[in-house]
């Protein structure tokens, strides 16, 4: 934070080149409050940047948290899956649904928790989702840690890096 109020000399008087000359106990010239100018105002910008520096920080924190909030608690289970089917983190909803819990993640893989009579036609829609950028209404089946299984219907979306390239995908 800062102390007091900046300070703006708007126009080189008598009164400015005494203060000035009070602060500075030298003799003020127009050249030097010239330059004493451009430091309040280099100042000045500096700290209305930082001002809008915080403000924005403190938005995109409430909108990550938002954005955490609806991952964690929307009824849909979802999940983020790296480009070798690794699941990558998943919500609430996708733990009730599997039985793994959100520590279990580093273990899950979706070759692991698909029916094995349906992979071919997962590892086929994970195709479209490389080329096409996603893909919808996938019926399939999916095992859970408990052995049962359960029928899920999948839209999946690309996730990509600053490149432009596929990293990965969300999956609903």
């Amino acid at each position: 934070g800062y102390i007091g109020t900046p300070i703006s000399i708007l126009e080189f008087n008598q009164d400015s080149s005494c203060i000035l000359g009070l602060l500075f106990k030298e003799k003020i010239t127009e050249k030097k409050v010239t330059f004493y100018k451009q430091i309040v105002n280099s100042c000045a910008q500096k700290i209305r940047a930082e001002k809008e520096r915080d403000i924005l920080l403190k938005t995109i924190q409430k909108q990550k948290s938002e954005y955490q909030d609806l991952f964690e608690y929307v009824l849909d289970p979802i999940a983020i899956i790296d480009l070798n089917g690794k699941i990558l983190k998943h919500n609430n909803a996708f733990s009730q649904l599997t039985g793994y819990a959100l520590s279990d993640h580093s273990e899950l893989n979706l070759a692991h928790i698909s029916h094995p009579d349906d992979r071919s036609k997962v590892l086929e829609k994970r195709k479209d989702l490389f080329t096409k950028g996603n893909f919808q209404n996938l019926e399939t089946r999916i095992i859970a840690k408990s052995g049962n299984v359960h029928w899920i219907q999948v839209s999946s979306s690309a996730i990509y890096n600053e490149e432009g390239k596929v990293v990965g995908s969300r999956d609903i």
